[in-house]
Parts: structure tokens; C-alpha cells; sequence
């Protein structure tokens, strides 16, 4: 039902602008009343969904640190109850007690927008935005043109905002109305670990969880086609279509399917077949990247992070005129990447594939896009502690 609301309130112009000005007055006028403290971190991650990606890099390395000793950490989350979190509160997102902790809070770590689409931030509220990827498919007010939506009454919120290179901040600034000032180049926190010697055990964990010791893994993580979804559930038949490479492949190799996470079901998703394994709920997602030898995809973000690892990666693009007449690219990855739209091909390139651990044409990829990775965790804690010791 929330789903449902929330689809119906960014598609009728008149029934947000109702929701944007009642709401965001009786917000201000609460927030009369609550005192911000600056020793309050609040975190989220995809708007209560998720305990993972950057926010959750930055919370593991400041919640043990002396000098957050005093703070209060708090994590807002859909289900709290489905999480352990020793040394945080948990908030359950949308309720009351979110409205009031984010209003107190003196810095918000977030990876998407926090406010609702409302205006409730106030000057006091020290905004962290570390984004959860770089875009390839259009965003902001690039796909509010091309869907034909009206924009939303609040720019992104940010104090900072997080990028791994030169592309995305033209993208972000542009996009989403970002002021240059704002951007921090550090990398994105949540991939320090792409590139960290523990890497080899992670892999080891991974695998052994997963049951490939031995065999060959794909990667096959598409993006969503929220398009095809215009009412309900945003739903993915790509596990059904990715069948048919399956029989084209030997039979050491193993596909791991892994659904976009705005995907809400995944059709045919719980089918049992030896040589494909739907890891849509394995709850890191850079394990899976750490632990597999192949990236399949098409125009989603993981390919900027797959990247960092320099391995093969191929781009399956068997939609793509579709895709960018109903969503919108910011180039050609065919151009970049190996690409086919058939699967007799992706099976023959991912053979092909298979004898090398590392690809120039991923190596390529990442020189162009990715200008900074591997410590920013650190760069952003280095950004709190002076963003505190300034107040």
C-alpha cells in the first residue's frame, strides 16, 4: 500500500503539490520545537531499505572510533527489527520518531534523498550525500523531461556530496542542481573493500555460502525497467530470459542472478536449476562481486564499480533501442564495453572470457570513469571530524 501511494504521489502533480505544502508547513512548525544536536549522526540507507552500501562503511569505522565516543548513532530502516546493530538506534523509517531524529540530527549520512520529497532540512542539519552509484541512465531533470514528470519541489539534499570522478559531478551538478562547492572527490566509501587485501577471504566466504568452489561465476545483475511497471510492483522477468544461456554454457559455469534493488519480485525468481542461482536477497552486493569472475549487465551502475576489480565484464544490451526511447543513456556502453544483444554471442564472449582475470576493456572503462576509489571511507571521516571541530 505505501508503494502504491508513494507511485501515485509522484505522478499526479496536483495531489504532490497538496502533499509537498501541507506536509512540509506542519514539519517546519514542529521543528520550532526540537533542538538540533550536533552529536545526533543519523544514517540510511535507500530511503530505510537497506543496512548496507556507503553509510554503513562510514558507520562501521566511526561507531568504534574515541572520538565518537559520545555521539548517538542512529539507523532508520524499514524493518528494524530484522537488524542487529550494536551501538545504534534504530528508527523505524517514515514514522515519528524518524521525523523527529532527523530533524534533531546535526549530520544525516544518506546514499539517496532523505526528505520525502519534502522540505524539512534546516541549516543545522549537516547533509553527507554519498549516493549509491554513477549513472549511466539519465537522472534528475534529464528523466523528468524524457517521462514527461514534473519536478519535484526540493533539489537533492546535500552539504556534500560524494563522487568517484569528473563524470558523475558534471552528471550530478547538472542533473540535480548541485552547486560545484558541494562535491568531494573521495570515492565511494562502500567500494574501499573492492580493492582491499581482505578480498581473499571474502571471496573464499562467498563461495563457499554459494556452493562454487570449483566453478565458473557470472555475475548477471540488470538494471530495472520501471517503465514496463507503470502501476504495482516493479517486477523482472530477466531470470526467466536469462534461461536460455544457461544451455550454452559448460557445465562447471554458474550464473548468479542478482535483481536490481528497486525490483519488488522477481518472476519465476524461487525456480531451482543447477546453473543458476537468484542471489536478489545475498545481502552484500560487492561480496558477490568480490566473489565471482564475470560481470554480465547492461545499463546499470554496477558496471562503474565492477570496474575497480579490472575483471571481464560484458555489456548485454538485447533492449537497448527500447531502453533508450523510454529511459535515456548518457552514452553508448557498446562502445565502451564488449557488448552483444544475443545470447548465442554472450555465451561465446563469456567463454572467451573465462581464461582471463583481467580485461583491458574493463581496465579502459575505469581510466575513463573512475578517478578516485579505495579510500574513501577514511577521506569522509576526515570530513566529519573537521565538518565538527569547525562548528
Amino acid at each position: 500500500m505505501k508503494n502504491k501511494i508513494i507511485k501515485i504521489i509522484k505522478k499526479s502533480k496536483i495531489i504532490y503539490l497538496g502533499y509537498y505544502y501541507l506536509f512540509s508547513l506542519v514539519l517546519k512548525v514542529v521543528s520550532l520545537f526540537i533542538k538540533i544536536d550536533k552529536k545526533t549522526i543519523l544514517f540510511e540507507s535507500f530511503a530505510g531499505k537497506n543496512f548496507d552500501d556507503s553509510p554503513l562503511s562510514i558507520f562501521n569505522s566511526i561507531k568504534d572510533d574515541p572520538y565518537f565516543r559520545e555521539y548517538k548513532l542512529i539507523w532508520i530502516l524499514n524493518e528494524p527489527d530484522k537488524f542487529s546493530i550494536p551501538g545504534a538506534i534504530k528508527v523505524k523509517n517514515d514514522s515519528l520518531r524518524f521525523f523527529y531524529y532527523a530533524m534533531k540530527s546535526g549530520i544525516w549520512i544518506v546514499n539517496t534523498s532523505i526528505e520525502r520529497r519534502l522540505s524539512f532540512k534546516r541549516k543545522g542539519n549537516f547533509c553527507i550525500n554519498t549516493w549509491h552509484g554513477t549513472p549511466l541512465k539519465r537522472v534528475g531533470i534529464d528523466i523528468d523531461s524524457k517521462q514527461n514528470l514534473f519536478r519535484s519541489k526540493t533539489q537533492l539534499p546535500a552539504d556534500l556530496f560524494l563522487v568517484q570522478g569528473d563524470y558523475e559531478k558534471k552528471i550530478f551538478g547538472r542533473d540535480y542542481r548541485i552547486p560545484e562547492r558541494v562535491f568531494r572527490s573521495t570515492g565511494l566509501p562502500r567500494n574501499d573493500i573492492l580493492v582491499s587485501k581482505k578480498n581473499t577471504g571474502i571471496r573464499r566466504s562467498v563461495r563457499n555460502t554459494l556452493g562454487i568452489e570449483n566453478r565458473f561465476a557470472i555475475l548477471y545483475a540488470p538494471t530495472f525497467r520501471e517503465y514496463s511497471n507503470k502501476v504495482g510492483a516493479i517486477k523482472s522477468d530477466q531470470y526467466i530470459k536469462i534461461k536460455g544461456l544457461l544451455k550454452l554454457l559448460p557445465d562447471d559455469f554458474v550464473v548468479l542472478f542478482r535483481a536490481h534493488s528497486e525490483v519488488e519480485e522477481v518472476i519465476n525468481g524461487n525456480a531451482l536449476i543447477s546453473k543458476l542461482i537468484n542471489v536478489s536477497k545475498y545481502p552484500v552486493l560487492n561480496d558477490l562481486i568480490i566473489g565471482s569472475d564475470l560481470l554480465v549487465s547492461d545499463y546499470s551502475s554496477i558496471l562503474f564499480d565492477y570496474a575497480i576489480t579490472d575483471k571481464p565484464m560484458i555489456a548485454y544490451t538485447d533492449d537497448f533501442d527500447e531502453y533508450q526511447n523510454s529511459r535515456g543513456m548518457y552514452f553508448d556502453v557498446r562502445n565502451e564495453l564488449l557488448a552483444t544483444d544475443n545470447l548465442k554471442d554472450l555465451a561465446t564472449l563469456i567463454k572467451q572470457q573465462s581464461k582471463n582475470s583481467f580485461s583491458q576493456e574493463t581496465h579502459n572503462f575505469k581510466n575513463k570513469f573512475i578517478d578516485f576509489y579505495g579510500h574513501g571511507t577514511d577521506l569522509t571521516k576526515k570530513i566529519i571530524i573537521d565538518e565538527l571541530t569547525n562548528r
